[in-house]
């Protein structure tokens, strides 16, 4: 067996609804995609500049050098000293390495690279940074912390894999009640069980989940754009060879 590998199908014990997610597998839910919870507002980058010694740049473009700052949210990146406008009183999630200001001259953090909600004090309009600083999103409320800080356990499932885009999972009735695959998430997947088809939520901001709530020991997961594309493929051979037939075809006969 490989040590600190996810399984490609699973099963979490119970699932927590956080304001940052931690480990790839805690099976964690970010509020922003949980319902009934203040809605996330991703932040964009202003301009199209690559250079974030002059500019807030969009963050994605150094998800690949710097790893540590990537999330699925994207944001605005910048090692400049220009303002960035923010909303006074809102909770701000920023991954600071040095120092992010307020326009008033006061530290919102110091950090030698985290991520974090502050709180935007109401005077404060923007923000500027000393150091590397990335704006990721922001919320007018937080969710209140879970009581139980522990995140959940998973279990690999039995499962086989018909396509790459078609999956029938095995488990126990009495299974934990959240299914994950470890697929980049996409709404695209779909998972049925008999006469009815599994809610959907996005799992640690990476991964797809479905929340089991009646008891059922076979599961199927398909990618519903892959099915379609199959689909017309399909009808496209039989369009096709309805075509070659009627060009070997003998013409009729007319009467003069």
């Amino acid at each position: 067996d490989l040590d600190g590998v996810t399984a490609l199908v699973s099963e979490c014990g119970n699932s927590r609804v956080v304001a940052l997610p931690g480990a790839t597998d805690a099976c964690d839910v970010f509020f922003g995609d949980a319902s009934g919870y203040a809605p996330v507002r991703a932040i964009v980058a202003p301009s199209d500049s690559i250079d974030p010694q002059t500019a807030w740049i969009d963050a994605r473009l150094a998800f690949a050098k710097a790893p540590e700052i990537a999330q699925a949210l994207g944001g605005a990146l910048t090692q400049s000293q220009l303002p960035y406008p923010v909303e006074p009183g809102s909770w701000l999630l920023a991954y600071t390495r040095g120092r992010l200001n307020g326009t008033d001259g006061r530290a919102l953090v110091k950090s030698n690279g985290t991520f974090a909600w502050l709180r935007v004090p109401s005077g404060v309009a923007a923000v500027t940074c000393e150091g590397l600083c990335e704006l990721v999103a922001q919320a007018s409320s937080l969710p209140n912390s879970p009581t139980d800080s522990t995140p959940a356990t998973s279990r690999a499932l039995a499962f086989r894999g018909l396509t790459p885009w078609l999956f029938v999972v095995e488990r126990a009735e009495d299974s934990a009640q959240l299914l994950r695959l470890n697929e980049r998430y996409d709404p695209a997947w779909i998972a049925f069980v008999p006469w009815r088809v599994l809610p959907h939520v996005r799992l640690d901001m990476s991964s797809n989940g479905w929340f089991i709530a009646r008891p059922a020991r076979r599961v199927i997961l398909v990618q519903a754009t892959s099915l379609l594309q199959l689909v017309a493929e399909g009808i496209g051979v039989l369009c096709a060879l309805y075509l070659l037939k009627a060009l070997v075809r003998e013409p009729t006969k007319r009467a003069r």
